[in-house]
């Protein structure tokens, strides 16, 4: 963040960054430990300590307390309205956090939102669209986890088959081995089958989705600049 820095810091504000080569965890306990005194420092102060007390919890991968406080910093950011490339990363850095934050709590319907919102400020977002991608992924649709479902209950069929044929067909109806050995087999194979054709259909839905949304971001951020 580009901010003013007077010559002058509170005893509270240099405690904080005197913390700084330590861990993240102790940085928070003393943001925490600390919270009432420091929201009454003056606004560069405050909002500074509080920028870095939002990025310790999402490094310390509190990501609960980071969605909660990360509204709290989004709401800063367009009170100052950010401008230059320091303002704006930052703003934008807490979006993307936050839209990772629900990824990694598996709250994907939410981590979606948030990751093409990132996209709709930044289409070339490089870690937005991978988090976007692998979202869209983790939020299996009903088709594939239908297809799932069904590739277990072939593979456990086979599973079956075989001790099945261990304990009878082997010892009782010898003649009928080959038969039950290639419906064991074809009914593995074809659970293999429907798994991973399941899985790369989910990979390049994401893949495409996310491609044509970030396309169609870039091209209404172009039509709105007049390029």
């Amino acid at each position: 963040m580009s901010l003013s820095r007077p010559a002058y810091r509170s005893k509270l504000y240099r405690d904080f960054r005197s913390l700084e080569a330590r861990s993240v965890h102790s940085r928070i306990r003393f943001f925490e430990g600390h919270e009432a005194a420091i929201r009454q420092l003056p606004e560069e102060e405050f909002f500074e300590l509080f920028a870095a007390y939002t990025e310790d919890l999402y490094r310390a991968g509190a990501y609960t307390k980071y969605k909660t406080v990360a509204d709290e910093m989004i709401a800063c950011c367009l009170e100052r309205q950010p401008s230059g490339e320091a303002g704006w990363d930052l703003f934008l850095a807490t979006i993307f956090r936050k839209a990772d934050s629900s990824y990694q709590l598996e709250e994907y319907g939410p981590a979606a939102h948030l990751f093409k919102e990132v996209l709709r400020m930044d289409p070339f977002h490089s870690a937005g669209k991978a988090g976007l991608r692998r979202t869209l992924y983790r939020a299996k649709s009903e088709n594939v986890l239908n297809a799932r479902a069904v590739s277990v209950l072939l593979i456990m069929s086979a599973a079956l088959l075989t001790a099945f044929e261990l304990l009878a067909i082997r010892n009782f109806f010898p003649s009928w081995v080959k038969v039950v050995e290639w419906t064991r087999i074809g009914l593995f194979a074809l659970g293999v089958i429907v798994l991973a054709g399941s899985d790369l259909y989910q990979r390049r839905k994401a893949w495409l989705e996310t491609k044509r949304f970030s396309r169609e971001m870039a091209r209404r951020k172009r039509d709105k600049q007049g390029i």
